[in-house]
């Protein structure tokens, strides 16, 4: 594997499994692999696609590999990270959330076992007392 300043190659295998996340290569159609790009419908697809479906669409087609040299740049890569990110910051929110919950109900349980340590205390003093007097 080569490395070159912040950035490492790997496979397209590797490629198609980063975070368990299948990327799909060829044609579901044709079963073909996609070698070119629509600029107008913002798809990949393969020559057959091209010859049925998008002859008009002939001057905003490029190649594949054109295509996505500059994907860290487009637009939907940038939604795409924004997403991911706004996603992180959220779960990060729920995580602490569900921990805050969690210690508040810690802090309740504690505040409840010391009023019925209390109660009892009452009623088995009282309890006592009535012996006391019942008793005399």
């Amino acid at each position: 594997m080569e490395v070159n300043a912040d950035h490492t190659l790997i496979s397209v295998d590797q490629y198609r499994y980063i975070r368990h996340v299948p990327v799909n290569l060829v044609c579901d159609q044709h079963d073909k692999n996609f070698d070119l790009y629509c600029k107008t419908h913002d798809e990949p697809i393969c020559r057959d696609c091209f010859s049925l479906q998008h002859k008009q669409c002939s001057d905003v087609v490029m190649s594949f590999d054109e295509a996505t040299k500059n994907a860290k740049q487009s637009t939907a890569f940038a939604v795409v990270v924004d997403s991911i990110d706004v996603a992180l910051v959220n779960m990060e929110y729920f995580i602490n959330n569900r921990y805050e919950a969690v210690q508040n109900i810690e802090l309740e349980e504690h505040s409840i076992r010391k009023e019925i340590s209390k109660i009892r205390f009452n009623v088995n003093k009282h309890l006592d007392e009535l012996e006391k007097t019942l008793f005399r």
